[in-house]
């Protein structure tokens, strides 16, 4: 039986956009892995959080200009803003 799980990452001091970017790749990488299924993220709209958001969606090969999710070992991770 499957339980839903939800993790939750706060940093309280200021992060680049590409060290946010890597983090976020690095920890859904690591809970796949684990054979966790990362279906969506949730955000809110700081200008960081965008950006590194944009960046990813932009590695998009499957659509660049789509901005509501990004891969992960060809796995879609779909954005949700608060």
């Amino acid at each position: 039986m499957e339980t839903d799980r939800s993790l939750l990452l706060y940093s309280k001091y200021t992060i680049s956009t590409i060290a946010l970017k890597d983090i976020i790749i690095t920890i859904i990488s690591r809970l796949q892995k684990e054979g966790f299924n990362v279906m969506a993220t949730i955000y809110n709209q700081d200008a960081t959080n965008r950006a590194a958001l944009a960046q990813l969606c932009k590695e998009n090969i499957e659509s660049p200009n789509i901005q509501n999710y990004f891969l992960v070992n060809n796995k879609r991770i779909f954005i949700i803003y608060l």
